[in-house]
């Protein structure tokens, strides 16, 4: 079950204003703006994938605890998954052809994929989203052709 969602129409809106001094570089500002934007879009359709990836990782918890009735999917993600640190969850995000963009790596593209799936996962379960940020969380990343040009918020 995947969703193929789309970065390149933010990344090329910046492009003309903001031109990296190494042509290999991308600036994530470049970027911010379209996580963001997907992230609380999508957010439905990946809390959809992240269900169907975990349910059974779920079901076995619940069956191992004696939680049946009182442990919904919502309690199981929030006590699993720490949102506030990397993590490489199976969330079923693809996307459409930019990802052939020469600009970024496939690591920098699972790292955006990544970012995306967090917030919208902070979205989706109702956490606190007043100090996390697409720029609070790339941080936290190896990146290999995103070059951090802002402080984070």
């Amino acid at each position: 079950m995947t969703k193929v969602i789309s970065l390149a129409n933010f990344a090329s809106k910046k492009k003309s204003n903001k031109l990296s001094p190494f042509s290999d570089l991308i600036w994530f500002t470049e970027l911010r703006e379209g996580i963001n934007l997907l992230a609380e879009k999508d957010q439905e359709l990946i809390f959809k994938n992240i269900k169907y990836n975990y349910y059974n990782e779920y079901v076995h918890y619940v069956r191992t605890q004696s939680l049946e009735n009182s442990y919904s999917f919502i309690d199981y993600l929030k006590k699993s998954l720490d949102l506030n640190k990397p993590f490489k969850v199976f969330h079923g995000v693809d996307f459409t052809g930019e990802q052939s963009m020469s600009r970024l790596s496939v690591k920098d593209w699972r790292n955006i994929a990544d970012i995306i799936v967090r917030l919208s996962l902070l979205y989706s379960l109702n956490l606190s989203t007043d100090k996390i940020c697409p720029t609070s969380l790339a941080v936290q990343y190896d990146w290999e052709l995103v070059q951090m040009d802002v402080k984070y918020e």
